[in-house]
């Protein structure tokens, strides 16, 4: 028998697959929509023990594939303004997600998801945890395997928005915008109850050439949050012809090691190119596992150490952007500071 070194099992009893969970679609919802900011999800296991070190390269690879999923998945909701993808949070944000990977293997997806207002109100700060079963991989591959774990995050964020005012929402958000540019200007406008919920107090004037500037300037900043979230967008096509492949054949090799660990006996449940009787077939499907981790690591190791070229008009000037994403969100921050301070 081969084994799966880097991904074997802890022994625990595995989680019972829940039925799937259906989308809630937008029917009825009307304007404004809240626009979605999310980050890109953090692994805290990465580097911790020398499995983990080998395996880096495709977790750091999740961590960008799996807000996509979560993108597209409130996209087709229809319960919202625009959903980004971004390399870190922002405060700003009308609406911010957060994600911690606790657990991902074939096997099982669990995230500890944070979704925050522009108030600072919690919406959701709970753990979610999927387990795969006999039909999880039954479907096309191709098809996410987790699919209704994203479905639960989407209708729990939809079950909060009665709760919330989309116009304050949307105050709370231009504020601390404005704030982050210029504190001493507009700190006055909003403040924190004994929750820790920021209030709007107040508005700039309608002429207020200042606040005015700012709008300008965030306007070219969603123009940068959407070239980024193009660029994962990208990424995620990419390791789309990959990603669900190696999925499939490590939940082969993995519920096999699992049943024959607990059993004693092979498992009922046979892999796609064959039957686990033969030493062959086994070979053959770990060895196509391989290629499919090998070309991940590949595509993950590019996306991360790659150069982006962007280019950008503002405001007269032509800003040209090179490096990491995350790198280049912080001088784009930095240069909209910049113009804001040299503009006063």
């Amino acid at each position: 028998m081969i084994g799966l070194s880097g991904c074997a099992t802890t022994g625990k009893k595995p989680v019972a697959p829940p039925k799937p969970e259906p989308l809630i679609i937008g029917q009825h919802d009307s304007p404004p929509f809240l626009n979605v900011s999310i980050a890109t999800f953090v692994n805290e296991n990465m580097g911790k023990s020398a499995t983990s070190r080998i395996y880096a390269p495709i977790r750091e690879a999740e961590v960008s594939y799996l807000p996509v999923l979560l993108r597209n998945t409130l996209n087709n909701a229809g319960h919202w303004g625009a959903v980004r993808v971004s390399p870190e949070p922002n405060p700003s944000s009308e609406v911010q997600v957060t994600a911690k990977v606790l657990a991902s293997t074939a096997l099982e997806l669990k995230l500890h998801v944070t979704v925050v207002d522009s108030r600072g109100a919690t919406w959701i700060d709970k753990d979610y945890d999927e387990a795969a079963g006999p039909q999880t991989y039954a479907g096309d591959i191709g098809d996410d395997a987790f699919q209704s774990l994203f479905n639960q995050i989407a209708n729990d964020m939809y079950r909060a928005l009665p709760a919330v005012d989309a116009k304050d929402l949307l105050r709370a958000s231009a504020l601390r915008y404005a704030i982050s540019l210029s504190p001493q200007t507009f700190s006055r406008y909003l403040k924190t109850d004994n929750h820790g919920i920021m209030q709007v107090v107040g508005l700039p004037a309608q002429d207020d050439k200042m606040y005015h500037r700012v709008a300008k300037i965030r306007a070219a900043e969603y123009k940068f949050e959407d070239v980024m979230d193009d660029q994962y967008s990208a990424f995620y096509d990419r390791l789309r012809t990959t990603y669900p492949y190696w999925q499939q054949l490590s939940y082969e090799l993995l519920h096999y090691n699992r049943h024959l660990n607990t059993t004693g006996s092979k498992s009922d449940i046979q892999p796609r190119v064959g039957t686990w009787s033969a030493t062959r077939d086994v070979y053959d499907t770990f060895k196509e596992y391989k290629l499919n981790e090998d070309e991940l690591r590949e595509l993950a190791t590019t996306f991360k150490s790659e150069t982006h070229r962007n280019i950008l008009a503002l405001e007269g000037q032509v800003i040209e952007l090179n490096g990491p994403l995350q790198d280049q969100y912080k001088k784009w921050r930095k240069i909209l500071d910049q113009i804001y301070s040299l503009e006063r």
